[in-house]
């Protein structure tokens, strides 16, 4: 049985129906392991997607309560603890692709040290989880495998470094 985490910024928040973040993604997880066969691992990718998921799900259901029709009309209307919410899966997004980078495959690091290097297009800027958030990091890195400094709780993606190059069917860094 898992532990229910909700982060202390974004209980009010929480979407009827919708269950927070760590329960949501170990849900996701265990289903997927379920799939797996001996010695195979969660892609770390699949979970980066997830969040991204989540993401649409809590904005589809804030959406519905309040009747809009689409993004643009939600977005004007978030209630400022929505807007932690939404906060607070970012930084936990980020702050798992920043953990999760050395895990994935050649080409998915490539997009993102391309994201933060080449086009600028992620913040250099760092960012601090909450203890709440870093439990919940946490959780979900530990139910996939991936080692997480527990003491770390600022993040910055300028920390990526640049992605490896292909050259003639080798791999340059």
């Amino acid at each position: 049985m898992h532990e229910v985490l909700v982060p202390s910024t974004a209980v009010e928040a929480q979407p009827q129906g919708i269950p927070p973040l760590d329960v949501w993604m170990i849900q996701r997880i265990d289903t997927v392991k379920a799939q797996l066969g001996e010695g195979e691992r969660v892609d770390p990718w699949y979970i980066s997607d997830s969040f991204l998921t989540y993401k649409e799900v809590i904005h589809r259901a804030e959406m519905d309560v309040r009747g809009a029709e689409t993004a643009s009309n939600a977005i004007h209307t978030e209630a400022p603890a929505e807007q932690r919410l939404h906060a607070s899966v970012q930084r936990l997004h980020d702050a798992y692709d920043i953990t999760a980078y050395p895990f994935y495959s050649v080409g998915q690091q490539r997009l993102m040290s391309d994201d933060v290097h080449r086009y600028h297009a992620r913040s250099s800027k760092p960012f601090t989880l909450q203890q709440r958030e870093k439990e919940t990091l946490q959780k979900i890195t530990t139910a996939i495998g991936i080692a997480d400094d527990p003491k770390q709780v600022m993040y910055s993606f300028a920390s990526l470094p640049q992605a490896p190059k292909v050259v003639k069917g080798s791999i340059t860094r």
